[in-house]
């Protein structure tokens, strides 16, 4: 079988969405592209082989979301962001019950690449990254046989950094992160890493094993990268602007009011502290021991790693220009 003739891309403003699109139209233009959103005005049909689909994307509307998928043999499929929402996990449950009953009674649907993300396989101590967890498992339980299902687990995303670059880019030129102790380094990656990897899987052939495509089944693909240390990162952005920039520790006991001086409610913050948590901890993180492995293939999880490369420079002089802005 040959490559799909279309790929669906919801929920399709993302930068790994809109990376994915571009790529498709440079290295396959002969792929037709479906973009899908909660607001269709949003998305440019930039070329003759791309269809925008004209049905608000709704997590609770399978009809919006069979529209999305329409004609398409594979898709790329995120979660909205569910961050600010007070009941998170019930949306990453609705949301992944319209995607399995939509791609369930597609005929013409033969893989799926979700993003989730590293500490996806954990279903607690995560944050919100359990909504990711929720959503594997949703499809390990409901996705029928014949579709492929390949669950991308990238880790900590550059772009979180957008928040405090103001900081460094005017006085104090100072890059606060939680991501301590500061002699640590961690794996970070882009949205060009992740649709790149996003479109080897899309674009493959069928894989030669059966198990693949059954139901209960899914194959996580980590994308390990190389790992920087955050001081590394403060020095990248100094190259960039021409400026100093220091990397300043937030100490643990302050990460909780830091998250709420950002504008979240307690619940909110509370999560994303215990996200932290477990970054720091090294509980969320690729894994790679035998006794993780086998829990995940108990699960029906078979876990591949992938190293794409993320050009650090770049895709932070591509957040600073988007803040400059």
């Amino acid at each position: 079988m040959s490559a799909p003739s279309q790929i669906s891309i919801f929920p399709a403003t993302s930068a790994s969405a809109v990376r994915l699109a571009e790529l498709l139209q440079q290295q396959h233009p002969g792929i037709r592209v479906r973009l899908a959103a909660r607001s269709p005005a949003k998305l440019r049909a930039g070329s003759s082989n791309v269809t925008v689909s004209q049905t608000p994307l709704d997590i609770a509307n399978v009809d919006s979301v069979k529209q999305a998928l329409d004609g398409s043999q594979a898709a790329y499929i995120m979660n909205p962001p569910f961050y600010g929402e007070k009941d998170p996990f019930s949306l990453s449950q609705t949301w992944v019950d319209s995607i399995t009953e939509a791609a369930n009674s597609s005929s013409t649907l033969t893989k799926i690449v979700y993003l989730s993300s590293v500490g996806g396989e954990k279903s607690s101590g995560t944050g919100p990254i359990r909504n990711v967890h929720i959503a594997e498992n949703g499809f390990l339980a409901k996705l029928r046989d014949g579709i492929e299902l390949y669950a991308l687990r990238p880790p900590y995303f550059l772009s979180n950094f957008k928040s405090v670059l103001p900081l460094a880019l005017n006085p104090p030129h100072i890059l606060p992160s939680m991501m301590i102790p500061f002699d640590r380094s961690y794996q970070m990656t882009d949205s060009n890493a992740i649709a790149i990897t996003a479109l080897k899987y899309l674009i493959a052939p069928p894989s030669s094993s059966a198990n693949v495509a059954k139901k209960g089944h899914i194959t996580a693909v980590q994308l390990v990268t190389e790992k920087k240390t955050v001081p590394e990162i403060a020095g990248y952005i100094s190259e960039i602007t021409g400026t100093k920039v220091n990397a300043v520790p937030v100490p643990q006991e302050a990460w909780l009011d830091t998250f709420k001086k950002a504008g979240m409610f307690d619940e909110q913050a509370q999560l994303f502290v215990e996200m932290a948590t477990g970054q720091f901890t090294g509980y969320i993180d690729s894994i790679h021991d035998e006794a993780a492995l086998a829990h995940e293939k108990a699960r029906g999880v078979a876990v591949i790693d992938e190293h794409p490369a993320v050009d650090y420079k770049a895709a932070l002089k591509s957040l600073i220009e988007a803040a400059s802005a």
